[in-house]
């Protein structure tokens, strides 16, 4: 056969570790075991361009791809934070975002979450986010959704995977704007620390925002252009 790529151990390592990190979390363990690193090949980033991000965002969108979309396009979060938000993770008031886990009690299951890097983050709201989440939340709240998910799924669960995909899937070919496979909501939030980074933004901060694990991660997005190379050579001339 033709075997397993690098990619595919790679995401079921970071599976095994967010049970480790749960269990830690209980304080069931010392410590969480250390984990090889692997080496997964990149390929080029690409983002979307500011024609395609106001194409998909003026498509007729449900309230759900809406806010989908928003999330990992103005906050940066990745498909399983978006999925595992609830209500009591938003401060409207003060349009604040917390994105972290939680220990959920569904029936007689206990059903658990963790971020990728096992840590809590506070992301500030955009006016058009603020928006489109407070719609989504009314949306779900008279669902009667319980416990608490902004993007309720079948029997208490949150939204699967598959469904969220679909409708982002969905929601580009509403828009009639192209993209790879599998990269959909990615591509978005790729587009999230590229622009932060573009307004010169300091790597750390976008670092935090978005829960990249290390600066290394995002190396790759500080792609230089002849437009930001001429103003750092005119930054000399002021000096």
């Amino acid at each position: 056969g033709q075997g397993v790529s690098v990619a595919t151990i790679d995401k079921e390592l970071r599976v095994v570790k967010a049970m480790f990190g749960f269990l830690r979390r209980e304080e069931k363990l010392a410590a969480i075991p250390v984990f090889p690193t692997l080496k997964v090949p990149r390929r080029l980033v690409s983002i979307l361009s500011y024609g395609d991000e106001t194409t998909l965002l003026n498509a007729s969108l449900t309230c759900a791809q809406r806010a989908i979309i928003l999330l990992a396009l103005d906050a940066g979060l990745r498909a399983d934070e978006i999925r595992h938000l609830r209500h009591e993770d938003i401060t409207w008031e003060g349009s604040v975002l917390r994105v972290g886990g939680c220990v959920v009690s569904v029936g007689t299951l206990v059903y658990t979450h963790e971020t990728k890097t096992y840590t809590d983050r506070l992301v500030p709201l955009t006016a058009r986010l603020k928006v489109a989440l407070r719609r989504q939340a009314d949306a779900a709240g008279a669902k009667g959704a319980y416990p608490g998910w902004i993007f309720p799924g079948q029997e208490a669960m949150p939204l699967s995977y598959d469904r969220l995909r679909h409708l982002v899937f969905l929601a580009y070919r509403a828009a009639q704007v192209a993209t790879g496979p599998r990269q959909g909501l990615h591509l978005l939030r790729r587009t999230f620390a590229s622009k932060l980074l573009g307004a010169g933004v300091d790597i750390q901060t976008v670092k935090e925002l978005g829960g990249w694990s290390d600066l290394a991660s995002l190396q790759r997005y500080l792609a230089s252009t002849p437009g930001r190379k001429r103003d750092a050579i005119a930054l000399l001339e002021i000096a």
